[in-house]
């Protein structure tokens, strides 16, 4: 038993590290260079990002539930835990940016300019391009999406157990409250659906909620930690999400510019504050 999940360990984690760098360096890549070649590359990508990111949740998540308890250890069980909120989110990011429950493209295009209050359009043909008032266009949703959250999730396995345990039990907050915020209370209040609200009921919500216990449980973070995990991913998330595409929107930050500020505070900032 546990030569058999120390094996589905092993697969899972080098899947989810395959995949991670790949589309790391494929969004740099596209991002900084002006070729047709590239160009072609990340309009693919823009247009398709969320079901690699399906087909890679279920591989991982799949070979994670081979044994479906975390692994002895605390190094082996943050791992687990990483992966599996990483894999899980990933079918989050394809009811939002794929289909939704109704059988609708990339339905949360519509969903952030009602948020915000502004006009987004989606036009199709070869590949979806994202116009509008909003400040955004599907470059800045992949950018999101590829490397800020998926990147966030996946940096526990690059940090020394004592850092990634604290880094993961943040992530877990962050997909709590992401369901909580943006999903499950919005239904209540207004009694109507939203993309990524089943996936929230029924994975994203409980599977944070008893990924917070067990760390909590475990002493992973101390309570100066919890604090800030819980102010950042919590009420903070709103800011972290809807500010800098109100910024944009009113034209005062740049693309470029919500790029540095998601990879700060998703890519610094949070890692940072876990060490």
């Amino acid at each position: 038993q546990e030569r058999r999940q120390g094996n589905a360990m092993g697969v899972a984690g080098f899947v989810s590290r395959a995949v991670f760098m790949a589309a790391s360096f494929e969004v740099v890549l596209t991002a900084m260079t002006a070729s047709p070649s590239a160009s072609l590359l990340s309009s693919w990508l823009a247009t398709n990002w969320m079901f690699l990111h399906a087909v890679c949740g279920c591989v991982c998540l799949s070979l994670l539930l081979v044994d479906a308890r975390p692994a002895s250890g605390a190094s082996r069980r943050c791992d687990w835990l990483a992966m599996v909120l990483a894999a899980v989110y990933c079918f989050h990011q394809f009811e939002e940016h794929g289909f939704d429950v109704f059988g609708r493209r990339y339905p949360f295009v519509f969903h952030l300019a009602k948020i915000l209050n502004c006009d987004l359009a989606l036009e199709g043909g070869r590949f979806l391009r994202v116009t509008g008032s909003c400040g955004l266009d599907e470059m800045t949703i992949l950018y999101i999406n590829v490397y800020s959250v998926m990147g966030l999730f996946l940096a526990p396995l690059l940090l020394p157990t004592k850092w990634s345990c604290c880094l993961v039990l943040m992530n877990a907050t962050l997909i709590f409250s992401n369901a909580v915020l943006f999903h499950l209370l919005p239904a209540l209040v207004f009694w109507e659906y939203n993309p990524g609200l089943v996936q929230s009921a029924l994975m994203n919500a409980p599977l944070s909620a008893w990924a917070l216990s067990h760390l909590w449980n475990r002493g992973v973070c101390n309570k100066a930690q919890a604090a800030a995990a819980f102010l950042i991913n919590g009420p903070g998330q709103v800011v972290q999400a809807l500010g800098p595409m109100v910024l944009a929107r009113q034209q005062m930050l740049s693309n470029a510019g919500q790029h540095a500020v998601l990879f700060a505070v998703m890519l610094v900032l949070q890692p940072a504050t876990a060490l």
